[in-house]
């Protein structure tokens, strides 16, 4: 307790690396500022070595099943639902009025834009992200660090790396993933 107490203070005066990466409020708390992929998992591992702890949020209008699994660090936002047996990883965001339909996987760092939806049984590989409006059809897998453009119906498997786009989705663009 007294080094994280020591870690905060240090933060708070600007003594810390953490001081120069995040927009600190005035009372002293900070936001998630929008790192993906590697970047955001080393940060998150760091922060952890250094003895921090992520916190997982979720806003008082999420309906949430009892049976959901949800991993540190994830963000689930007003409106958003998560159904029956979906698993949530490490440091994911559901979005605002986003669904997160039964038995639907989502592995670390995925972010499922406003007003998206993942019908059942769906999985989305780390890193994914599924823009908003997007509906990904029951039983579909989209790979790690895919993109689903906004708006896209998805109706066959996404491969990793690979973005698409339209109704119905196809690809338009493959991509590396973060060094």
């Amino acid at each position: 307790m007294v080094q994280l107490f020591q870690l905060s203070l240090m933060i708070l005066l600007g003594f810390h690396p953490l001081f120069q990466m995040f927009p600190f409020t005035k009372d002293g708390t900070v936001s998630r500022i929008g790192l993906k992929g590697t970047t955001e998992k080393k940060l998150v591992f760091w922060s952890v070595a250094e003895g921090l702890q992520a916190v997982t949020i979720a806003h008082p209008t999420a309906w949430i099943d009892k049976n959901v699994k949800i991993g540190e660090g994830s963000q689930i936002s007003a409106g958003a639902k998560v159904l029956a047996e979906a698993v949530v990883g490490k440091q994911c965001i559901i979005n605002t009025k986003a669904s997160v339909d039964h038995e639907c996987i989502l592995e670390g760092g995925v972010e499922v834009a406003p007003g998206a939806t993942l019908c059942g049984l769906v999985k989305v590989g780390v890193n994914g992200w599924i823009c908003a409006g997007a509906t990904v059809l029951p039983r579909i897998s989209i790979g790690a660090d895919a993109v689903v453009g906004a708006g896209a119906v998805v109706t066959k498997d996404v491969p990793a790396g690979v973005t698409v786009v339209g109704v119905p989705a196809r690809p338009i663009k493959k991509h590396q993933a973060d060094p």
